[in-house]
């Protein structure tokens, strides 16, 4: 039977890598009074998103290694609040389904890290990819979400950004997880969540950032 899969990914603020500085001088200088200080830390990265694009890269690749017909599009998703916006536009297709032997997603330019988390947009793109009419009804269909996990934002039912941006609330936890859903059943995908340092803490409820990409996968399937 045919592959699909969606790689769905997010490319909110979040997900971007920070600096840490560390207690190594790599450079010193002198005060006027002939005293010695550190005038620079070595600082190091924790290659957030980084690694989650490369996460993402060695799916595709390992995936046509063993099914070198699959089909496999990229889904990049963040978000906004809405204000001078249109519908729809938090998530896009940055590649769709391509199966040419070892068309991996190793040239793919996923953009850059910025804005808050739409991560039902991103789910709401999958849905329509994989339930297109030209999807053979009996492909095997999956969805690997890479995420840090706390969805900011969703969709109203007219397509607008809706929710704080910065925190996971009701209305975004509800449409997030009802997205994931209606992603499950009505395309019969399997759905895979990869979490990437995910935010320590509860973030909504008694939930924790894992616990909602827990509830996005299809049972026992969550990275």
């Amino acid at each position: 039977k045919p592959v699909y899969a969606v790689v769905v990914f997010d490319r909110s603020g979040s997900m971007a890598s920070t600096e840490t500085e560390t207690d190594e001088c790599v450079r010193y200088e002198y005060d006027w009074f002939g005293r010695k200080y550190c005038d620079k830390y070595k600082t190091v990265s924790d290659n957030k998103w980084e690694s989650a694009v490369q996460g993402a890269k060695d799916f595709a690749s390992t995936l046509l290694e063993k099914i070198p017909t699959a089909n496999i599009a990229l889904v990049a998703f963040s978000g906004n609040d809405g204000r001078n916006d249109t519908a729809y536009n938090d998530a896009e297709v940055l590649r769709n389904f391509s199966n040419t032997t070892n068309t991996n997603l190793d040239s793919t330019n996923f953009g850059s890290a910025n804005g808050g988390t739409n991560l039902h947009a991103g789910l709401y793109e999958a849905n329509k990819l994989l339930n297109a009419s030209n999807i053979p009804s009996d492909a095997y269909k999956y969805v690997v979400v890479i995420s840090d996990g706390q969805p900011t934002f969703y969709y109203n039912n007219k397509g607008y950004t809706q929710g704080t941006g910065n925190t996971t609330n009701e209305n975004t936890y509800n449409a997030t997880i009802s997205m994931a859903n209606t992603v499950k059943n009505t395309t019969k995908a399997e759905v895979f969540s990869i979490g990437y340092m995910l935010p320590s803490g509860k973030v909504y409820g008694n939930k924790t950032a894992a616990d909602i990409l827990t509830e996005v996968a299809s049972p026992d399937v969550q990275g």
